[in-house]
């Protein structure tokens, strides 16, 4: 999973630290997300295959371009 953890630098995270953020953030899920895409989303090509998605909005972060969903979009436990 992508994120920090000591001594192996960027690109992971231990599995613990993923379950203690879940539980004390609001963390959409894979299937919520695709949900919004296939409702709200555009078709992309993701390798060889078609899908929806967000195409990533430039400037959104300092580091790189990020996907703006609508709160309505959001399942009613995020709103």
């Amino acid at each position: 999973m992508p994120g920090y953890s000591r001594d192996m630098g960027k690109g992971w995270i231990n599995v613990k630290d993923i379950k203690n953020y879940e539980r004390t953030h609001n963390v959409l899920t894979d299937s919520e997300y695709n949900a919004i895409a296939r409702k709200h989303g555009m078709p992309q090509s993701m390798g060889s295959k078609m899908g929806y998605g967000f195409p990533p909005r430039w400037n959104f972060n300092a580091l790189h371009g990020g996907v703006i969903l609508k709160n309505e979009w959001l399942p009613r436990r995020l709103q």
